[in-house]
């Protein structure tokens, strides 16, 4: 399975909660998911593996979104992975291929490094989507 097939797995379950967009440009990266709901924004990064990596995007994400998560196929966390998600406010949804269940584990806290102005930015691009 690829990470792009994690997403569109993924994607029905939270289009019953959010308004959905796919591949957000921002800076130099992409966000794989934003969901929007009233004013709030969220990343999500999808990872299979290279968590790391996704600890680097996120935290990007996280100046210009409300809430992020990292979401990953249903698996066993080491303790200290749990730890640093929850010390950089980071949820984790874990989806389970079999049942087609998503899962919140650990829930995100409201960003701290966010600043306005790119969250404004970035709220008016997915308003124009």
């Amino acid at each position: 399975m690829s990470e792009q097939e994690l997403v569109q797995k993924v994607k029905p379950l939270l289009l019953k909660k959010y308004e959905v967009f796919e591949e957000v440009k921002i800076f130099t990266r992409s966000i794989d998911l934003i969901l929007k709901k009233k004013d709030t924004i969220i990343a999500v990064e999808f990872k299979l593996r290279n968590w790391k990596k996704a600890f680097e995007q996120i935290m990007d994400y996280q100046l210009v979104t409300d809430y992020s998560y990292l979401c990953i196929p249903k698996t066993k966390l080491k303790e200290d992975t749990l730890l640093l998600l929850k010390e950089r406010g980071i949820g984790l949804l874990t989806y389970d291929l079999e049942t087609n269940i998503l899962v919140e584990e650990v829930k995100p806290s409201s960003s701290k490094e966010k600043v306005d102005f790119y969250r404004d930015y970035l709220f008016q691009k997915v308003l124009k989507l």
